[in-house]
């Protein structure tokens, strides 16, 4: 990741790398940017500057979706939301 101010940094890394105790490592699997606080371009450059995949979006009625990469390379029943700032969230999982 880069560019990332130092809380949001130290969530990704909590939620990214694994923990001391020996627990599985997650990973971010979608990126959430909620509406209204971003419009889809602001969306874009938020994910581009804090290192996501950016380049396809899926829009809904309440937030933008940055896919980091496909679901089914998760473990089933792995996936959690996390927040990592106001109106930013990640689906986190274990990949398989």
């Amino acid at each position: 990741m880069k560019n990332l101010d130092g809380d949001i940094e130290r969530k990704i890394n909590q939620i990214v790398f694994k923990a001391v105790y020996g627990q599985e490592a997650t990973t971010v699997q979608s990126l959430i940017l909620k509406k209204p606080k971003f419009n889809r371009s602001s969306a874009k450059k938020w994910a581009s500057n804090h290192g996501f995949k950016h380049s396809k979006v899926d829009e809904t009625k309440t937030s933008f979706r940055f896919r980091q990469f496909p679901p089914n390379n998760c473990k089933p029943s792995s996936f959690r939301t996390k927040s990592l700032t106001t109106g930013v969230s990640a689906v986190i999982c274990k990949k398989k």
